[in-house]
This record gives structure tokens, sequence and C-alpha cells, in this order.
């Protein structure tokens, strides 16, 4: 099985349809999603029980991606970032040791 981190992080702020504060902003980021865990999914849900607006995106973003912007990220998210960038550099290792082809595009920290 397949490491995964997950992690949510809900904040309240203004409803972009009504502009009433209180609605409720749920950041999800997990990874990763795919077999050579390079990418991970972040989305919001916005959802507001005033006027009763909710939308929600998802993006798939590279995991060396957010490593480089991991400073631009809430302090809560930091950790995540680094526990995804390592379960991308053991699975480098891993192909290196079995003679997979291992990407040699690596992020210099």
């Amino acid at each position: 099985m397949e490491p995964k981190v997950s992690h949510k992080i809900v904040k309240l702020g203004a409803c972009p349809r009504c502009r009433a504060p209180g609605a409720e902003y749920e950041y999800t980021i997990q990874g990763p999603v795919d077999e050579s865990r390079e990418t991970v999914e972040i989305s919001v849900r916005v959802k507001c029980s005033l006027c009763g607006y909710m939308d929600e995106k998802k993006i798939l973003f590279p995991v060396k991606a957010l490593y480089l912007i991991e400073l631009l990220l809430v302090p809560e998210l930091r950790p995540i970032v680094e526990k995804l960038y390592l379960l991308y550099k053991i699975r480098l290792a891993e192909a290196a040791q079995s003679g997979e082809d291992a990407r040699s595009d690596d992020v210099e920290a």
C-alpha cells in the first residue's frame, strides 16, 4: 500500500456571492495521487450558510513545483508539503535502486 498524505484546513471568509462574512472555506491537499508520486491534488470548497452558495475547485499540482513555492504557503501547509516531497524523493531513490528511469531534474533545496 502506497503512503498517502492528506490535510484539511477550514477558515471563515466573505462569501463570493452575497459578501456576507461567515462563509466556510475548506482547503484540502492530498497526495500523492499518481504512482510516480509526482502529483498532488489541491482543492478548495466554499459554502455559505446564508445564501446557499457552494463551489468547489480542484487542481493537480506537481510536488516539485509546490515544494519550490512552499514559503509562500500558509504555515500549516509547510509540514504537509515536506512530507509529500519526501515521498517523492523516496520514489526517486527506489527507481534508482531498481534501475528504472529516475528523473534527474531534481530540486536543489
